[in-house]
C-alpha cells in the first residue's frame, strides 16, 4: 500500500510540477516521468496550457512519445468538443420547450408608448383587427389607405383623425414607372399611426435621412405638414428624373421610325398625369386645414402650413411645366417618325420606278417576235449597256428633282 501510496504521489507531483511548469528543473530522466506520469495524465495536465508552454513540455520527451500525447490531446479535445455540443443541444431544447407558452403570453400582451409612432404596411385582417381593438381605431381608418385608387381626405371619428394623402413610388417593373398611392396618417390619443399598401418612398426618405427635417410624434400637426412637406419635395425629385428620362427618349426618337420610342414617352406623360392629380388632391386637404379648425394650430404651426402649400404648389407648376413640354414634344416626334417614314418610302418608291426601266427592255426582248438586233452577236451587250444608260440617267433625274 505504502509503495502504490509513494508512487501515486509521485505521479501527482510530476503532474503538478507540468502544470506550473517547473517540469524543466526536474532532474529524473524522461524515462522515470514516464515511468511515474502515463502520456494520457501529460496531455491532460497541458491541455489548457499556452501553446508556447505545451510545445515546451513536449520538447522534453522523445518522439514517440510526443507523438503519443498529441494523439491522446487530440482525442481528449475531440470529446470534450462533442460533450460541449450534447450539453449545448439539452440546454437548447429546454429552452425551445419552454417558448411556445411565454412568446403566447408575450403576444397576447402589447403595451404602446405615449407619443408612439407605429407605421404598418399592407397589414393583413388579422393586424387590422388587432390594432384596431388594441387602439381603439375604426377599421375603415386602416383599412381605407389601402385602396390604392383612394382620394386624399381628412375625416374625424371622436378623439381619432384620418388624413389621407398621395405619395409618389417609383415601379420599376411597371411600364408605367412613376405612380401614386394614399398614405393614411391617423391621430389617435397620444399615438400615430400611418398605414400604406406598399412600402412608401416618402416614409423611406425620412428614414435614409433625405429630407433634413425630422419627424416629431409629439407634436401631431408638425408630424402631418412634414409628411406633406416630404411628399411635395419626393414629387419634384421624380419629376426631375422624369425629365433626364425624357431627354435620353429624345435622341432615341429623332433617330427612330418605329412606336417603342414614343409609348416609352407616353408611358411619362402618364406618369405625369398622376402626379398632378395627387397634387391638386393633397392641395385640397391642405386647403381645408387652413380653412377650417378641424386640428389646433399654434401660430408657427400655421406659418408652416403655408410654407407646405407654397411647396405643394411648386411641386404642381413643375408637374404642368413637365407635361406640357413632353406633351408637345410627343407631337413632334410623332411628325418626325412619320416624315422618317415618309423619307424611306419615297427612296423605296425611286428605286422601284428606276429598276423598273431595265425590267421593261428584258420583257419587250423576251417577246416571240422580229425584234432590232436580234441577229447582231454584240445584241446582248448593248441591250445591258441601254439599260444602265437609262437606269443611270433617271436616278440623275429623281436626283435633280429631289425625290431621291
Amino acid at each position: 500500500m505504502d509503495s502504490k501510496e509513494d508512487n501515486q504521489q509521485g505521479r501527482d507531483d510530476v503532474i503538478e510540477r507540468i502544470i506550473t511548469g517547473t517540469i524543466s528543473d526536474d532532474n529524473l530522466s524522461l524515462e522515470s516521468i514516464l515511468e511515474v506520469a502515463t502520456p494520457y495524465e501529460i496531455a491532460q495536465a497541458i491541455r489548457y496550457m499556452e501553446s508556447d508552454e505545451r510545445e515546451r513540455i513536449i520538447g522534453l520527451m522523445s518522439d514517440e512519445c510526443s507523438e503519443k500525447v498529441l494523439s491522446i490531446l487530440g482525442e481528449i479535445e475531440d470529446e470534450a468538443d462533442i460533450a460541449n455540443m450534447e450539453e449545448m443541444e439539452e440546454k437548447q431544447q429546454e429552452i425551445e420547450d419552454q417558448i411556445p407558452e411565454e412568446i403566447s403570453q408575450q403576444i397576447d400582451v402589447r403595451e404602446y408608448e405615449e407619443y408612439t409612432w407605429v407605421h404598418v404596411v399592407a397589414p393583413d385582417e388579422d393586424e387590422i383587427k388587432t390594432l384596431s381593438d388594441d387602439l381603439n381605431i375604426p377599421i375603415d381608418f386602416l383599412t381605407s389607405p389601402l385602396d390604392i385608387d383612394e382620394r386624399s381626405r381628412i375625416e374625424v371619428d371622436g378623439k381619432n383623425i384620418l388624413v389621407i394623402l398621395r405619395t409618389p413610388y417609383f415601379d420599376e417593373e411597371s411600364d408605367i414607372p412613376y405612380k401614386t398611392l394614399p398614405l393614411g396618417i391617423i391621430l389617435a390619443e397620444n399615438m400615430i399611426i400611418t398605414v400604406c399598401s406598399i412600402k412608401n418612398d416618402v416614409i423611406q426618405a425620412f428614414a435614409d435621412g433625405k429630407i433634413r427635417d425630422g419627424l416629431s410624434t409629439v407634436n401631431k400637426v408638425k408630424f402631418i405638414l412634414q409628411m406633406f412637406s416630404g411628399a411635395s419635395l419626393v414629387f419634384m425629385e421624380y419629376l426631375k428624373e422624369i425629365n433626364k428620362q425624357t431627354s435620353i427618349s429624345e435622341d432615341k426618337v429623332l433617330k427612330s421610325m418605329k412606336n417603342e420610342e414614343l409609348i416609352e414617352l407616353l408611358n411619362y406623360e402618364k406618369s405625369l398625369v398622376y402626379f398632378t392629380t395627387s397634387l391638386k388632391s393633397n392641395e385640397l386637404v391642405l386647403g381645408r386645414l387652413q380653412r377650417t379648425e378641424l386640428i389646433e394650430m399654434s401660430d408657427d404651426d400655421r406659418e408652416q402650413l403655408e410654407d407646405v402649400i407654397i411647396e405643394n404648389r411648386q411641386a404642381i407648376e413643375m408637374t404642368n411645366i413637365y407635361s406640357n413640354i413632353l406633351s408637345g414634344m410627343m407631337d413632334a416626334f410623332a411628325s418626325i417618325i412619320s416624315n422618317n417614314l415618309n423619307a424611306v418610302m419615297k427612296l423605296l418608291a425611286s428605286f422601284t420606278i428606276i429598276l423598273t426601266i431595265p425590267v421593261w427592255i428584258a420583257s419587250i426582248y423576251g417577246m416571240n417576235i422580229e425584234l432590232p438586233l436580234q441577229h447582231s452577236p454584240y445584241a446582248f451587250p448593248i441591250i445591258i449597256g441601254g439599260s444602265l444608260a437609262l437606269s443611270v440617267l433617271g436616278a440623275i433625274i429623281f436626283i435633280k428633282k429631289k425625290w431621291l
